[in-house]
């Protein structure tokens, strides 16, 4: 016949979003290519005239026929795999204008196709089109023939058969899991068979497809619970060998597994929990392993738990896990692991080693709030009384000195038993030569003073050393630290115990903010959370100092920057502190008109802390 005219699909830049005029089925091969193309103008005309073919009603049957063959047999890899992308999109659309003769005819080809297209990405594109038309057929009865092909697949003894009946399998739960699940323990045999398969890529497409069907299968009946149960010991097996055999990539699809098991199916873990935990904290501790498998491990143990710490409790396994995760731990660094703030340049820890320990210590800090505290404290004390004196390992000192501080709350009442022992050990660490031993030690001193009842009896010990190594220290991260339990300590004490720190506190906060763009805005604004809560406990004791102190503070007030606003609303924080102490009203009441203007100015710069300490000092 003759030939149609060309489609023109380079178009005036006044016709980009609209479809080549002309183009008809018989285009297809020279549109799909320009879908691919890297030309803007000629992907986005390609793209429009693939939607008006699809849409027209004159070339239904003929579009996805056609599709189909190029999905088929296109001698270019990237054709043949969007052509798939296409018909899987298009497919049930087109479906009932197919005559029965052709229907048939295009299920057998995608079988045949399927078998032996040689690309894994074009093959699952494929597997994805007969997942969509098994949607519309299997459930009418009217596909017998694939379950034949799926049993023959999987038994085959052609490698890439099995490798196609797994990809198959985990398209089609995607879309009939529902029509499958009477079909449930001959599925269950399948991925058993496939998980335990010679070959490392038919597991892994086992391994895929098992995901699959956890996340796609309804969980209603104890027959599916029973069959998602029994696949958990050949998953953690595939794991583990891909991870011995340097397949990390795929040993981590088992986390996603049994994420989707602790999440949706918990009851297919009955009896696996203990396996489960053990594999996961193996995996976290094998240091040569990529940081995000590791995290992947110990992202399983914190959902469990979270959501099922009676499991753990039950299966008398929570010692064994602190035991484990204590040396994994360091100061928790929950800015990092979600990204918000960069490592700082001063840390002796590379980043891949902080968000491991990051993880790990919220997974102690779960299970120490949601476990009873006498599975969890006396590993933490065991612990860390024989690793916080290893002076050839400062990560054991750092874990030791950090894990202290992560339970805190949790293990709050059997903590301030053992603070007679604990106190002076963390108060030493202080001078340890590592900044993040120095750096962790803040942290749990911080951590005490917050949950531990009596952890502050021990000031006239631990504040003179803080003043003394706030003299020593050079690491921003650790004056920040050291800042923070300034704040948490002071607030704590009485009026006459407060005294002797008063004078010490304002002047790290003077040098602080004298020294300007020398001192770090971090390090100044937790110096000023440190004059707030001295200022909140010292009542009478700051008024002598106040000829000083505010003039400084009003150098804070009037900053504008944005990273200024921080050290600006903590002003704010120490004048109402100021305001608000004994005898303060008196004391201020020169400077109340001037507090209050400064509150006022701050909410239109509209930085939520300036108003929340500006409401702050009204209330006052």
């Amino acid at each position: 016949g003759e030939v149609p005219p060309r489609a023109k699909l380079k178009a005036p830049a006044a016709a980009r979003a609209a479809a080549a005029p002309g183009a008809t089925v018989e285009h297809l091969p020279e549109v799909l290519r320009a879908v691919l193309s890297v030309e803007n103008e000629s992907r986005g005309i390609a793209e429009a005239t693939l939607k008006a073919l699809a849409k027209d009603a004159r070339s239904r049957g003929v579009f996805v026929a056609a599709l189909l063959q190029h999905a088929r047999s296109d001698a270019d890899a990237a054709v043949r795999q969007l052509a798939a992308v296409v018909l899987k999109r298009r497919v049930l659309t087109h479906w009932s204008a197919l005559p029965v003769d052709h229907q048939e005819q295009f299920k057998n080809v995608l079988l045949e196709r399927i078998v032996s297209e040689p690309v894994p990405a074009v093959r699952r594109a494929i597997a994805d089109v007969v997942s969509k038309v098994a949607k519309a057929t299997v459930p009418l009865g009217a596909w017998n023939a694939l379950p034949e092909f799926l049993a023959q697949c999987s038994a085959s003894p052609e490698e890439s058969h099995r490798v196609v009946a797994f990809v198959l399998f985990a398209s089609l739960t995607e879309t009939i899991v529902g029509t499958m699940t009477k079909h449930f323990s001959t599925l269950g045999g399948l991925f058993t068979g496939g998980l335990s398969d010679a070959s490392s890529q038919v597991r892994v497409a086992a391994l895929k497809a098992v995901l699959a069907l956890v996340i796609n299968a309804p969980g209603e009946s104890k027959e599916e619970t029973n069959v998602l149960s029994s696949l958990v010991v050949p998953v953690l097996a595939v794991a583990k060998h891909a991870l011995e055999s340097g397949e990390e990539k795929y040993g981590s699809l088992a986390f996603e597994v049994l994420d989707e098991l602790v999440e949706q199916q918990p009851k297919a873990l009955t009896g696996h929990i203990e396996l489960v935990v053990a594999f996961c904290l193996e995996v976290a501790s094998l240091g040569n392993l990529d940081n995000t498998t590791r995290r992947k491990a110990l992202d399983v143990l914190s959902f469990l738990a979270r959501h099922k710490p009676k499991a753990l409790v039950k299966a008398k396994i929570v010692p064994n896990l602190i035991k484990a995760l204590c040396p994994l731990c360091g100061e928790p660094k929950e800015d990092l692991l979600y990204g918000d703030d960069e490592v700082d340049e001063n840390t002796e820890t590379s980043e891949e080693d902080i968000h491991v320990q990051t993880v790990a210590a919220r997974l102690v800090d779960l299970l120490s709030l949601n476990a009873p505290s006498k599975h969890v404290l006396p590993e933490v004390l065991a612990f860390a009384s024989s690793a916080i004196g290893d002076a050839s390992d400062q990560k054991k000192r750092h874990a030791a000195v950090a894990v202290l501080g992560i339970v805190a709350e949790g293990c709050a009442e059997g903590l301030a038993d053992s603070l007679a022992a604990i106190a002076p050990v963390i108060i030493n660490a202080l001078t340890d030569t590592s900044s993040d031993v120095r750096s962790a030690a803040a942290f749990t001193l911080g951590q005490l003073a917050e949950w531990v009842d009596g952890a502050t009896a021990f000031h006239a010990t631990a504040l003179p050393a803080v003043f003394a190594a706030l003299k020593m220290e050079r690491d921003p991260r650790v004056l920040e630290r050291l800042m923070y339990v300034l704040d948490t300590w002071l607030e704590r004490l009485e009026e006459h115990e407060v005294r002797p720190y008063i004078t010490p506190t304002l002047h790290i906060a003077y040098a602080a903010i004298d020294n300007g763009a020398q001192t770090s805005h971090r390090t100044k604004e937790a110096s000023l959370g440190a004059v707030a809560s001295a200022a909140a406990a010292a009542g009478r004791a700051m008024h002598e100092h106040l000829p000083s102190l505010l003039p400084r503070l009003e150098t804070c007030l009037l900053a504008s920057l944005d990273q200024d606003l921080k050290s600006r609303a903590r002003a704010l924080e120490v004048l109402g502190m100021l305001i608000s102490g004994n005898g303060g009203t008196g004391a201020m009441a020169a400077h109340i008109p001037s507090a209050m203007r400064a509150a006022h100015d701050g909410f239109d710069l509209e930085y939520t802390e300036l108003r929340e300490y500006g409401h702050g000092l009204f209330a006052e």
